[in-house]
């Protein structure tokens, strides 16, 4: 799971593991991308700042605990398209959202539905 660590983002380490094809980030530029990464998280948490990741993983673990179960909200069937323009983040957040409801994603340049 993504969000198994408390801050919901990956170590170092994991990302530096990541196959190949996981991020667009060149496997030898990843290195000094963690590292923009880490500056970038410093900066935001010293000003008490949030962002979008922030919200995705606040929600998801609401999602994901039950807070959020009105059965009049819950979708019957959810149409994603564009979906290689998701983070896995958001991508799972969607997933743990849609509950059992039928799926349907499309996108890349020759999307297909299923």
């Amino acid at each position: 799971k993504l969000y198994a660590s408390d801050d919901g983002r990956l170590t170092r380490a994991e990302y530096l593991k990541l196959p190949e094809r996981a991020t667009a980030v060149a496997v030898r530029d990843r290195p000094a991308a963690y590292d923009a990464f880490e500056t970038y998280e410093k900066a935001r948490r010293s000003t008490g700042a949030s962002d979008l990741c922030d919200f995705v993983r606040h929600l998801h673990r609401r999602v994901v605990a039950g807070e959020v179960r009105d059965a009049d909200c819950r979708p019957t069937h959810v149409f994603i398209d564009e979906v290689q323009d998701f983070t896995p983040a958001e991508l799972e957040l969607v997933l743990a959202y849609a509950g059992d409801a039928r799926v349907t994603a499309a996108g890349g340049t020759a999307p297909k539905l299923t």
